[in-house]
């Protein structure tokens, strides 16, 4: 999922959003858990 919203025509806000499901070799071998990963980036363009 990445959303981006214009605020006006030099400035923009990009989000991500992304959850990682450990599977079953993963959980067996180690400390296997799900993770989830959030970054915003706000980006002005001249």
């Amino acid at each position: 999922m990445q959303p981006e919203w214009r605020i006006d025509s030099h400035l923009s806000l990009t989000a991500n959003y992304t959850h990682f499901l450990a599977g079953r070799f993963l959980r067996e071998t180690g400390p296997g858990k799900d993770i989830d990963y959030a970054a915003a980036r706000l980006q002005y363009r001249f």
